[in-house]
């Protein structure tokens, strides 16, 4: 990863890694700074999604598995974790739990592929530093990706911007790393987010991601690229459909009608 975050540096390498699908992969990566758990934790920070105080942390049964055509489960990740230390499953076994829409297999999850495949292999970071240099390596190659020249807005949008603004990909497994609260994690994805969305067609949708609600959460100081962000971006969102906005003008018609009938 420091190598590939060198290597980005150079706007043709980044050029060849947007076209190898690697942007993919590197959110992929990214999500495992949910599993950092001795994360330092800010003294004013509030985290109310967490466990609080005097709670214990369950592992909580929600994964489904096959063998030998028998649907098994449900078990916690811990658990699932046992089972392939026991060789009982392996990278090829299906699973599933709620929100996936069909069964997988198991290496095809990045949480299970990159946290339990692979995690006999010895690393430099943890999740939390991996994070870090994801988002450095993102944030370089979106840099490569302006939204302007001059004043003429760029059509159409860069490809890396597109892929990682995919509402329901990439864009909400970036947005939902905001619940680390992690400083340094925080800053460079409102940094991110503030270099994909800039002139972005898709930034009047991203409320739906709950962005603002996460961002709102979080309690550290260094606030200047949230504040870019929020700059940037809220005033922008539309929360109506065609069919809304459409229902909304002709009830508006409706109504001026009948006062100028009126009066």
């Amino acid at each position: 990863m420091l190598f590939v975050q060198q290597l980005s540096r150079h706007p043709e390498n980044s050029r060849e890694l947007v076209g190898c699908g690697g942007l993919k992969v590197l959110v992929d990566l990214l999500t495992l700074a949910h599993l950092h758990t001795s994360r330092a934790v800010i003294p004013t920070q509030s985290n109310v999604i967490e466990a609080g105080e005097g709670m214990e942390r369950t592992d909580c049964p929600e994964w489904y598995y096959m063998r030998g055509g028998e649907k098994l489960g449900p078990v916690g990740f811990k658990e699932l974790k046992n089972l392939y230390g026991k060789k009982e499953i392996d990278g090829r076994t299906k699973v599933w739990a709620s929100g996936l829409e069909t069964w997988k297999i198991l290496s095809a999850i990045p949480q299970l592929k990159w946290y339990i495949v692979a995690e006999k292999q010895v690393g430099l970071m943890d999740e939390s530093k991996l994070a870090k240099v994801v988002l450095d390596i993102l944030i370089q190659v979106v840099s490569f990706c302006p939204a302007k020249i001059g004043d003429a807005v760029i059509r159409p949008v860069h490809k890396a911007k597109q892929v990682l603004s995919d509402p329901s990909g990439c864009l909400a497994h970036i947005v939902q790393v905001l619940l680390t609260f992690d400083p340094d994690v925080v800053e460079r994805v409102a940094t991110l987010l503030c270099l994909v969305l800039e002139e972005n067609p898709v930034v009047g949708r991203v409320y739906a991601t709950g962005v603002y609600f996460f961002i709102m959460m979080y309690t550290g100081s260094n606030i200047l690229p949230i504040s870019r962000f929020l700059h940037i971006t809220h005033l922008k969102q539309n929360t109506y459909s065609a069919q809304q906005v459409m229902k909304i003008v002709s009830q508006s018609i409706e109504i001026q009608t009948r006062l100028l009938h009126w009066s």
